[in-house]
């Protein structure tokens, strides 16, 4: 059940939901505004879900409707997936069971995780962590971008480098990388504004994991945004997937749900 209107975690959920807000519209090419929402598009990175998708407000008929409404408009500019974001709680939460649609096979549901509690242990002060410039991080991160299905597209891992760069252009982003013989092998970005900091691209390296190098990673992450003057950190998370359960016993506490679906491009 939704936590009652004014209590912290709402409160903490609206600032959260309006963080991520100002990062999409802040570094998409352009919105369009629709009675429903909004549309998210960057021309010149089509391939590059998070800059072109449909971000739904409101909709009073079925998913299935709403899929055809994000056809139409996404399917106008000539972009080959579809992606639509729902930030409504009850919105979100009435259209799930009805997903998947039609031939839209992608749903999930990313959760807003506020920073809380007190982690269960501090972080390993043998893993070392250096904040990289921009351009170093672009550098050192690529080998994420390249093990992921689509890392073997060129056209592809260029458009996505393009995204730290934005986000950049948008808000404050510091990025820092976890080191293993010198070598940045874990990786997090870091949103800064108005007393909000988001946690983000939380990844390592296949040959590195479970040595801590994440929990050290978003741990200064978090420490960063403290001394910045953050009084909100949150992070999100995939709801089926194991990182939410490392995010959870570094003191993060869901409050809110973000509900995608869509499809790759055809």
């Amino acid at each position: 059940t939704a936590p009652p209107s004014g209590s912290p975690v709402s409160g903490d959920r609206a600032r959260a939901l309006a963080f991520l807000r100002r990062v999409y519209t802040g570094r998409a090419g352009r919105v369009e505004e629709h009675p429903w929402g909004v549309a998210l598009l960057t021309d010149d990175l089509p391939r590059v879900w998070d800059l072109n998708f449909v971000l739904a407000d409101r909709w009073e008929g079925s998913a299935a409707e709403l899929a055809a409404e994000a056809d139409r408009v996404l399917g106008a500019t000539g972009l080959g997936h579809r992606k639509v974001a729902i930030h409504d709680q009850a919105l979100g939460e009435r259209l799930w069971p009805e997903l998947p649609v039609g031939s839209w096979p992608f749903h999930d549901r990313y959760l807003a995780m506020a920073h809380r509690r007190e982690p269960d242990r501090p972080g390993d002060p043998a893993r070392e962590v250096a904040e990289l410039d921009l351009d170093a991080y672009l550098r050192a991160h690529e080998p994420v971008v390249r093990a992921a299905p689509y890392g073997s597209d060129e056209e592809t891992v260029s458009q996505l480098r393009e995204l730290p760069r934005r986000s950049s252009a948008a808000l404050e982003t510091r990025f820092f990388a976890g080191l293993a013989d010198g070598d940045a092998v874990s990786f997090a970005s870091l949103l800064l504004d108005d007393a909000v900091a988001q946690i983000e691209d939380v990844a390592t390296l296949e040959d590195h994991r479970g040595k801590g190098l994440a929990r050290a990673v978003v741990l200064r992450c978090l420490a960063e945004a403290r001394r910045a003057g953050a009084e909100l950190v949150f992070l999100v998370a995939d709801d089926q997937d194991w990182p939410k359960e490392l995010y959870a016993r570094l003191g993060f506490d869901p409050i809110g749900v973000e509900t995608i679906f869509g499809r790759p491009s055809e």
